[in-house]
């Protein structure tokens, strides 16, 4: 079975056909929906492997965000079948971000100096 390894090394096991913006997993109860949903954040998307039975990589995946997720409960266990979609960031958005983190940086920068400016 093949399974998607996001950036921080969770796994997640794959369903079906997956394609470059949508998988399907299998996921046991309402607290296994929350964990997985929880660990399709933004940053752990950024990078993402897919791997299959033999632990050899099939495919990469870079700079995907969620998009939606579908759960239908699996009649008679406890499981529930997501569908997971995904799109690429674009590269404006990508160069957005990466504005966002740097003026961050500057900002805490100039705070900094303010503070044993008037120490």
């Amino acid at each position: 079975m093949e399974k998607l390894i996001l950036k921080d090394k969770t796994e997640i096991l794959l369903e079906g056909g997956t394609t470059t913006n949508m998988f399907m997993t299998v996921v046991e109860g309402t607290q296994g929906v929350k964990d997985t949903l929880d660990k399709l954040s933004g940053d752990n998307l950024s990078s993402c492997e897919i791997k299959n039975d033999g632990g050899l990589t099939c495919a990469v995946w870079e700079n995907k965000n969620l998009v939606s997720v579908t759960s239908t409960k699996i009649e008679k266990t406890d499981n529930w079948l997501l569908t997971v979609t995904l799109k690429e960031t674009d590269a404006l958005t990508q160069r957005i971000e990466a504005l966002e983190a740097g003026q961050e940086v500057q900002n805490n920068a100039i705070a900094d100096m303010s503070e044993m400016v008037y120490v």
